[in-house]
């Protein structure tokens, strides 16, 4: 509900949230009034806050009462303080992708480096792709170099804020472009891969070449992919100390079964040939 409080257009003078606060929301009440007040309502019937964070009725119709009250002046107001930061912040983000909108045309290529945080032996990939690669294709191209079978959420965590695909997103991943998070050697960003295994990786960008590499290409890499579901890196690690184990019992031996991991699992097994084969055949 407070998304759509947001201010989409500021003024440019405007530039600190007490001046936004003070032109945009105190300057004009009402419609934050009754929006209050049926926050007050939903919450009172459905037994529970909509979304504000705040417990009972009673605080949202409260602040609904200091609104319609009015002689607020230019007194704080928690409600109003944060939407004008927020909406400042959007501003910021929206300016910063419109610039970019000056370099899609010219991409140039990333080489990247992919790793998987904690796992041991290290599990990485190394590539080629085109700046102007949005990040919901980015996502989908991780999945292909990693191993994994895109079968959950995902998010980035970048200097813009957090990005992915959900409906409730305000930087969905499929309008931002990866020169957007990254645009200098040397810059890092975090990938979440299924939010209940929370397999974390750290993208580096550690060259840029002239050409676009419209086609992505892995030149090197090291470790296979871990199973899904199987509990995250930690319980990679124990499923990995199995395969190592002498005189299974046969609830481990069903256990590697489950996972694919009972026929001589090469923990740093990765063929770069199959993984470039099956970017051709899915990009082409």
């Amino acid at each position: 509900m407070t998304r759509s409080w947001i201010i989409e257009n500021i003024a440019p003078r405007f530039t600190k949230p007490r001046q936004v606060r003070d032109h945009y929301y105190l300057s004009n009440p009402q419609p934050y009034v009754e929006a209050l007040a049926l926050a007050g309502l939903l919450s009172f019937y459905y037994q529970q806050p909509p979304s504000l964070g705040i417990s009972s009725p009673q605080l949202y119709l409260a602040s609904a009462y200091l609104l319609a009250e009015g002689n607020l002046g230019q007194k704080s107001f928690p409600l109003f303080d944060w939407l004008a930061e927020e909406s400042l912040l959007h501003r910021d983000h929206q300016n910063k992708l419109a610039l970019l909108d000056q370099h899609i045309a010219s991409p140039t290529g990333y080489v990247i480096k992919v790793e998987l945080v904690g796992s041991k032996p290290k599990i990485w990939r190394r590539f080629t792709v085109s700046s102007a690669m949005d990040l919901e294709s980015f996502h989908q191209l991780l999945q292909d170099i990693m191993g994994w079978e895109n079968a959950h959420l995902y998010m980035f965590h970048t200097q813009l804020g957090h990005i992915d695909n959900t409906d409730e997103t305000d930087l969905p991943a499929d309008d931002i472009p990866l020169m957007a998070v990254l645009q200098e050697e040397g810059d890092r960003i975090d990938y979440i891969y299924d939010y209940g295994d929370h397999w974390e990786h750290t993208i580096s960008l550690e060259k840029i070449n002239k050409r676009s590499c419209s086609l992505p290409k892995v030149t090197a890499g090291n470790g296979a992919c871990p199973p899904e579901d199987c509990g995250g890196i930690w319980g990679y690690a124990l499923l990995l100390a199995l395969t190592k184990k002498e005189n299974l019992s046969e609830d481990e031996q069903d256990q590697l079964m489950w996972y694919g991991m009972d026929d001589d699992w090469n923990a740093r097994q990765f063929d770069k040939d199959q993984v470039n084969t099956l970017i051709e055949n899915t990009m082409s």
